[in-house]
């Protein structure tokens, strides 16, 4: 929602096509084009003024004293607008973001300077033991003046990937471990895997979760290199729904489960993946660029999602993920365990036909 104080933008990446000053059509991609079409039903032959004035400079207040419109006007075009997501209020991308600071740095002295409108960095680390964490760190320190680092606590490393926080829900026992890491907490953090280790993704998802950390997931999983989710504590599907997700589109379930549990006795020992060095490269500029979207412009193409890239043919693709309801670690306890509403009372007694049959001695005499 936006107010008349707010200073939206039209995306970069839409283009304004005016068929006339009352209808004007919003058009963005290329090879598969998406469009809106908005028309002035009131022929003000303001609508095309007013949509070219979204440069995020002016108030909405300002803007409809500007066009002698009335600010609820403005107010309804940037609802419908937003609702497209044709809006935004500052750079969402990294590319933006790059594109305003060129043109703010070459723009004259006099010119506004609030089509930028970013946040500051925060420090970032790095967490990864192979040539993938190395080259995301390469290419952030390469990319960025604020502060960047590897991880290179090994024993704490290896103690959080040897005891599985979520196997009991102990929510004491993941504040205490949850302590530890607490200069952590004003970071970005970076896991950067060559080989996935389950048991220390879903600690580190324990951990972030209690500090209110943000962090990327990105990792090389056999033929699949997998960047995302961008996992924001509150507000997106933690690693624990996303890894369920993945386990219940797997045809071979059970031969991962097995695996997880080999893991936490002891009986893996990941070897070095063989992957050729461009490869490394693509993954780790793939997800160098989401850091620097979380980083610089504070959002994300892979919150709740992951970005895929199935090697053998070179197949990308987005895959949403949803929160489960019953998640342990990004559900809130009250929520997972309230009943179901029924709005069907044929369902209702569906339920209670079932739940008779499953248990014949409940049934009153």
């Amino acid at each position: 929602m936006f107010e008349t104080e707010d200073c939206p933008r039209l995306k970069p990446h839409f283009s304004l096509i005016a068929h006339s000053e009352n209808i004007v059509e919003l058009r963005s991609g290329v090879w598969n084009p998406v469009s809106v079409t908005l028309k002035d039903r009131s022929n003000q032959g303001k609508l095309l003024q007013a949509l070219r004035r979204l440069d995020g400079q002016t108030t909405l207040k300002e803007l409809a004293r500007e066009l002698d419109v009335p600010v609820q006007d403005l107010l309804q075009i940037c609802a419908s607008l937003d609702e497209f997501g044709a809006l935004e209020r500052g750079p969402t991308n990294v590319l933006d973001y790059y594109a305003a600071l060129l043109a703010t740095s070459l723009a004259r002295p006099s010119t506004p300077q609030s089509a930028l409108r970013t946040k500051q960095p925060e420090p970032i680390l790095v967490l990864g033991h192979g040539e993938f964490a190395q080259r995301v760190l390469q290419e952030l320190q390469a990319s960025l003046n604020s502060p960047v680092s590897l991880i290179e606590e090994a024993e704490l490393l290896q103690e959080l990937s040897e005891q599985d926080l979520t196997e009991h829900e102990d929510g004491l026992a993941s504040m205490q471990t949850a302590v530890r890491f607490t200069r952590w907490r004003d970071h970005f953090l970076v896991v950067a895997l060559d080989v996935i280790d389950p048991i220390l993704l879903r600690n580190l998802n324990v951990i972030a979760t209690e500090l209110g950390l943000r962090w990327l997931h990105s990792a090389i999983d056999g033929p699949f290199l997998l960047i995302g989710p961008t996992i924001i504590p509150q507000r997106t599907p933690c690693y624990a729904c996303f890894e369920s997700r993945v386990g219940l589109n797997l045809r071979e379930h059970a031969s991962y489960v097995a695996y997880k549990q080999a893991l936490v006795a002891g009986k893996v020992q990941p070897g070095r993946p063989v992957l050729l060095r461009p490869l490394y490269s693509l993954a780790a500029s793939l997800t160098a660029l989401e850091t620097l979207n979380n980083v610089l412009t504070g959002s994300a193409f892979t919150a709740g999602k992951v970005l895929s890239l199935y090697l053998p043919t070179m197949e990308f693709a987005f895959n949403e993920i949803l929160r489960l309801p019953n998640c342990r670690i990004c559900v809130p306890r009250t929520e997972r365990y309230q009943k179901p509403l029924y709005f069907d009372t044929r369902a209702y007694m569906n339920q209670i036909q079932l739940h008779l049959e499953e248990h014949p001695h409940g049934r009153r005499q």
